[in-house]
């Protein structure tokens, strides 16, 4: 009579056997033919509880303690049955294999095979648990490090992938509270106008940056001479909104005007706007072409950045740098 310690590792359960493992006209169903449920016999004298309990008990034993003369390998099968669960035809195959590699019944000295393995495997799960939590503090240090500094309207500099990927979570979620530094770098993310912007955005994403600029650019007196420089930038290139030089005039000209001259934080912006207007009166974009008026607005300028900076610069170095 075929026992349960003959069983290979599989799903045990209670009830009939699969059927093409159990052709009642093969002579001598094998192995397969016990693998993935308990035979009925079995279930007459047993509860269904013990005999589940019967079944995997005897098929760690089947796996693992009859192998006598081939550790690694029967270590190798534990961890493959526990991580991948196999097929019941698979679990026969590696069953049978070490059967025939085993000699006979496992000494008393090679029964702690299964317990050594299990042990294994346990000590690397361990470990690799250790060090995804390592990372984790690792990943959560460098937020809290990254959100403190935009908060405090710092630069924090981006040196890897990694950096650029939790800077980007915590612009996302400063500027979902309303943070408007932290909507301005998300914005300019958009442009591509920062380092590592396509670890942000693949591609510049204008219609997006509009969608977010209006309400700066167009919210009366909450106007911020940022988004009005951008904005107007974007109507001269035709990106995210209809080319409009005209547009773009009105948008330049508004935050260059002396109301807009709150120097300090926004002193850059103010001499981006008049840098603008300079390349307009140049180029012919909104105005006709005018030298003249180029160097005028060249005027406004310097003395805007001398007001604010030091040292002074040339005026070629002052486009290049406010441009």
């Amino acid at each position: 009579m075929v026992t349960l310690r003959d069983a290979p590792v599989s799903n045990c359960r209670i009830g009939k056997p699969d059927l093409p493992m159990h052709n009642p006209q093969r002579r001598n169903p094998g192995l397969g033919g016990l693998c993935g449920f308990v035979p009925e016999s079995v279930t007459m004298k047993n509860t269904a509880r013990q005999a589940l309990a019967a079944c995997a008990l005897s098929a760690l034993g089947g796996l693992g303690l009859q192998t006598s003369q081939a550790a690694a390998t029967g270590d190798q099968i534990l961890r493959e049955a526990l991580l991948r669960g196999y097929t019941t035809q698979e679990a026969e195959r590696r069953y049978v294999a070490t059967r025939r590699e085993s000699a006979g019944a496992v000494p008393p000295a090679q029964a702690g095979g299964v317990g050594a393995s299990l042990g294994n495997l346990g000590n690397a799960l361990g470990a690799m648990a250790a060090r995804n939590q390592e990372r984790a503090n690792a990943e959560r240090g460098l937020y809290l490090a990254m959100d403190a500094a935009v908060e405090k309207r710092l630069e924090y500099p981006l040196g890897t992938v990694r950096d650029a990927e939790t800077m980007k979570r915590v612009l996302e979620s400063r500027s979902a509270q309303d943070d408007k530094w932290a909507q301005r770098r998300m914005v300019e993310y958009m442009l591509h106008q920062r380092p590592y912007a396509e670890y942000f955005y693949e591609k510049p994403d204008y219609a997006q940056a509009v969608t977010w600029l209006r309400p700066f650019a167009y919210g009366g007196f909450q106007r911020e001479t940022w988004a009005l420089l951008s904005m107007a930038k974007l109507y001269i290139a035709g990106k995210g909104v209809p080319q409009d030089e005209g547009e773009a005039m009105r948008l330049a000209e508004t935050c260059s005007a002396p109301e807009f001259v709150r120097m300090g934080p926004e002193a850059a912006d103010i001499i981006g706007c008049r840098v603008l207007l300079v390349n307009m009166h140049r180029n012919g974009w909104g105005f006709p072409a005018n030298e003249k008026a180029a160097e005028a607005a060249m005027v406004l300028v310097r003395r805007a950045h001398d007001a604010n900076f030091k040292p002074q610069l040339s005026d070629e170095t002052l486009m290049r740098t406010f441009r």
